[in-house]
């Protein structure tokens, strides 16, 4: 027979036995003990597209003054809806789409809600455009004078646009710019 200051222990280190690997699996993203992934707008970029070439290094931020410095105009329109960061690359075309230019440009912000309201923005809203459902939560189409597309879109608390210009044709702009969505908003959903 057990003491009875042992039977008493007993089912407390029985407890905690059992109960231990239970709090491990609650200290990380995956169960086994490791922080969960965070990404980031530039995780999200295409890195290798077959008749493109991406121009430069991606640039980013995460304040007014360095989305300031790249689109030269309007960053308030982006700070106002809580903009938390950015990623925007440039791609020049080659081959089949030489000449052509593409900008992929992705705002994580605070909120769903924020990047709703910055898609919505009539400081940035197209005049022209048409609703194209293949991407994110809501996306729409807009000409960019005279052979060019943008395509934004909206998924999660990220507000994404594809801008194409110099484009062989209208056709070929809007072909472009909704692969480059499609890639992208592959990426924010994997």
């Amino acid at each position: 027979m057990l003491p009875t200051a042992f039977r008493a222990a007993l089912p407390v280190a029985l407890w905690a036995i059992l109960a231990l690997p239970l709090l491990g699996a609650g200290c990380g993203g995956d169960g086994k003990g490791t922080a969960p992934v965070l990404l980031h707008p530039q995780d999200f970029l295409p890195t290798q597209v077959s008749g493109w070439e991406q121009a430069g290094a991606p640039q980013t931020g995460t304040t007014d003054a360095e989305l300031q410095a790249v689109i030269n105009g309007g960053y308030e329109i982006y700070t106002r809806h809580g903009m938390k960061e950015f990623a925007i690359a440039d791609y020049a075309g080659s081959g089949a789409q030489a000449g052509a230019v593409l900008r992929v440009s992705i705002y994580e912000m605070t909120t769903a809600q924020g990047a709703l309201d910055l898609y919505d923005d009539g400081d940035i809203r197209p005049s022209t455009i048409e609703a194209y459902p293949a991407v994110g939560e809501t996306a729409r189409l807009s000409p960019i004078i005279p052979t060019g597309k943008a395509l934004d879109f909206v998924r999660a608390r990220y507000y994404a646009k594809i801008e194409i210009s110099n484009a062989v044709s209208p056709e070929e702009a809007r072909n472009q710019a909704e692969f480059f969505a499609g890639n992208v908003d592959q990426e924010m959903t994997r």
